[in-house]
C-alpha cells in the first residue's frame, strides 16, 4: 500500500488490533495516527468500529481510511463473515470513510470458506481492494494490484514512476 500517496502526517488511520505489523509500521512512518479496533473470532469488531466512528464524527474527525484483512487475517487467521462485511461496507458509506481491504490470503481458501470481497458488496465506491501475487508466485517480488473507484486508482497511479503494467478499467 503506497502510504506516500494516501497518508499525510497527522492523518488518522483505523486498523484492526492486532494486525499485520508491516503495514502499521508504514502508516506510523508516514506520520499517521493509528487507532485500533479489536479483532475477535469473527474478525474486526464492527460494533466497536461504529462506536469509534461516531465518537470521531462528534469531534469533527474523519479518518483517512480503515485498513482491514478480512480473509485469513494476519496474525489471527480469522475470516470475517458476510454479515460483518456488509456492516463494515455500510459504515464506510454512512461515515464517508474509505476501507482498504488487504486480501493477500483468500487464494488459499476452500470454496466453502471463501467470502465475497468487500468490494463486491460496495455500491458507492468506498472500498479499495488490494491483493498480491507474492503469496502464490514469488515472495521476494512483492507485486500486487488494486481495484476500486477510478479516482482512487488514478491517485495510486501517481505512485508509479513509469508506464503501466496492465490494463486499466473503469467501473
Amino acid at each position: 500500500m503506497p502510504t506516500d500517496v494516501f497518508v499525510e502526517p497527522g492523518d488518522l488511520v483505523i486498523v484492526e488490533g492486532p494486525t499485520f505489523l508491516g503495514v502499521v509500521t508504514r502508516f506510523v512512518y508516514a506520520g499517521a495516527r493509528v487507532i485500533t479496533i479489536p479483532v475477535d473470532e469473527l474478525g474486526m469488531d464492527v460494533d466497536a468500529l461504529e462506536v469509534t466512528l461516531s465518537d470521531l464524527k462528534k469531534q469533527g474527525i474523519r479518518p483517512r481510511f480503515i485498513y482491514t484483512i478480512t480473509t485469513f487475517h494476519n496474525p489471527t487467521g480469522t475470516t470475517m463473515p458476510l454479515f460483518r462485511r456488509q456492516k463494515l461496507v455500510a459504515l464506510a458509506a454512512e461515515y464517508g470513510v474509505l476501507v482498504v481491504e488487504d486480501d493477500a490470503y483468500s487464494v488459499f481458501a476452500l470454496p466453502k470458506r471463501n467470502c465475497a470481497p468487500l468490494a463486491t458488496l460496495d455500491q458507492d465506491g468506498w472500498v479499495l481492494y488490494v491483493s498480491t501475487f507474492s503469496k502464490i508466485i514469488a515472495p521476494g517480488i512483492r507485486l500486487g494490484w488494486a481495484c476500486g473507484d477510478p479516482a482512487i486508482i488514478e491517485r495510486l497511479a501517481m505512485f508509479k514512476s513509469e508506464g503501466t503494467v496492465g490494463p486499466r478499467q473503469t467501473r
